[in-house]
């Protein structure tokens, strides 16, 4: 397999052969990662109330999103 050119081994050697993910397109990932809702799983730890209270949390957060995306970003 390393001996033969077109084996794995090749293509994964070499400047060339690099992927630049920089410089990609990925409209897939760049929707989910705009539009998903991030958060340690500790977050869901707690007692059945406090699971609760996150998603209300969340309930609130999707009923309101479109709002609060037109307040301008405070500039710190």
């Amino acid at each position: 397999m390393f001996k033969d050119p077109s084996g794995l081994a090749p293509r994964l050697r070499g400047e060339v052969t690099k992927i630049r993910y920089n410089e990609q397109s990925f409209p897939v990932t760049d929707y989910l990662a705009a539009n998903t809702l991030w958060f340690n799983t500790a977050v869901l730890m707690g007692s059945r109330d406090d699971a609760n209270s996150v998603l209300q949390a969340i309930a609130k957060i999707s009923e309101l999103g479109a709002e609060v995306a037109k307040i301008d970003a405070p500039s710190w």
